[in-house]
């Protein structure tokens, strides 16, 4: 006779699955902390991939949109946060959308790839500086076992936008397995 099969009870499961999903919840919930989005919104399918979920921070701030896509499955192994909007946006606001920007990646870093606080003021500072230059840039830099990708894009102006459209791009990936030792602090989707 064989022995009954283990189960696990439903409550067990549910808790346990609740606290693995407890970092990328404290990811969304400190990005509308600080008082700039107020909420979250998940975003439509055609705006991510599979394996991705996507959300639009709200309301929109600094003359754009503003979003965060997780990817990775079950947990995120890749963050990409997303400005949009106006290159005069860009452009007047940029010290301010940097600041942001850097405030957000910083949060995901140790939040969402357990990258150490003592990697965060050069982190910050190399967004912010990126993104406050006005200048187009690709960039790509290493911050201990954290991979950062920047992309700051302006358009010129045409019919549909005639002062032109701006785009900034921070891409998060870590090298490791997320979940074990010493990548314990990981991000899914709430």
């Amino acid at each position: 006779m064989t022995p009954p099969a283990r189960t696990v009870p439903l409550a067990l499961a549910l808790l346990t699955g609740g606290t693995a999903d407890a970092a990328s919840h404290d990811l969304l919930a400190g990005l509308s902390a600080d008082g700039v989005f107020r909420q979250t919104r998940p975003l439509p399918d055609d705006r991510v991939r599979r394996g991705e979920r996507g959300y639009a921070l709200l309301p929109d701030q600094f003359g754009g949109q503003w979003s965060v896509i997780l990817s990775g499955t079950p947990a995120a192994n890749t963050v990409h946060f997303t400005f949009m909007g106006g290159r005069a946006a860009l452009t007047q606001g940029g010290p301010t959308i940097g600041k942001l920007m850097g405030r957000m990646v910083g949060r995901a870093a140790t939040t969402c790839f357990n990258v150490g606080t003592e990697r965060l003021p050069d982190l910050r500072a190399w967004v912010e500086g990126a993104v406050r230059a006005g200048q187009d840039v690709t960039l790509d830099r290493r911050f201990g076992p954290l991979r950062a990708q920047l992309l700051v894009n302006r358009t010129d102006g045409d019919p549909d936008s005639p002062a032109g459209l701006a785009e900034v791009d921070v891409l998060l990936t870590r090298s490791g397995t997320p979940g074990t030792a010493p990548w314990t602090n990981t991000c899914r989707a709430p």
